[in-house]
């Protein structure tokens, strides 16, 4: 597997910034927009609802400011950041200096979006399924076919990596009823 030149300065970054003990990792939510009404989660509720979303400007001057604090690993999310208009320019930006994970729910995947989100340079798209089984998934989710859409987005995305380093995981929330799953 060959490396491009950019990952290669990430990894050394990374490797100075654990020897200096620095911040390594960082989330930024870009809104609280939600098509989901998770029983887990209540930015889909007041007050979060009427909160503004970051524009690609304002990621560009957070990029600024956070690049001398060195964190290499840097986490979208949102709400559901897929749901941001401008989200291919967030994640370009941040994916220069970052190893840039994204955190989504998969119902806005499709062939051409996973395609352009690894283009940006994204190392790692995490879905969130929670149940192995579409009933109690879709339940705690609060939208049907939510399991479905997430199965294939995650399948959509291994598909549409651009590089063999690009990573695709199934993120879960541990809970009571789904630690037998």
């Amino acid at each position: 597997m060959s490396v491009d030149t950019a990952t290669v300065a990430k990894i050394a970054r990374l490797a100075r910034t654990i020897l200096r003990k620095g911040m390594f990792h960082c989330n930024i939510q870009v809104h609280y927009r939600c098509n989901f009404h998770c029983e887990i989660c209540d930015f889909w509720k007041e007050p979060y609802t009427d909160l503004p979303a970051l524009s690609a400007a304002d990621i560009r001057f957070i990029a600024e400011k956070i690049r001398p604090l060195g964190p290499q690993s840097l986490c979208v999310s949102g709400g559901e950041p897929l749901m941001h208009p401008e989200i291919l320019d967030i994640t370009a930006t941040l994916a220069r200096d970052h190893f840039l994970v994204l955190i989504c729910n998969g119902w806005f995947v499709t062939p051409h979006l996973a395609k352009e989100l690894f283009r940006t340079g994204i190392y790692e798209v995490n879905i969130s399924v929670d149940y192995a089984n579409a009933a109690q998934h879709d339940a705690l989710r609060g939208r049907e076919g939510a399991f479905d859409r997430a199965v294939s987005a995650l399948e959509t995305l291994f598909a549409s990596r651009t590089r063999k380093d690009q990573r695709v995981h199934m993120n879960s929330v541990v809970m009571a009823d789904n630690l037998d799953h």
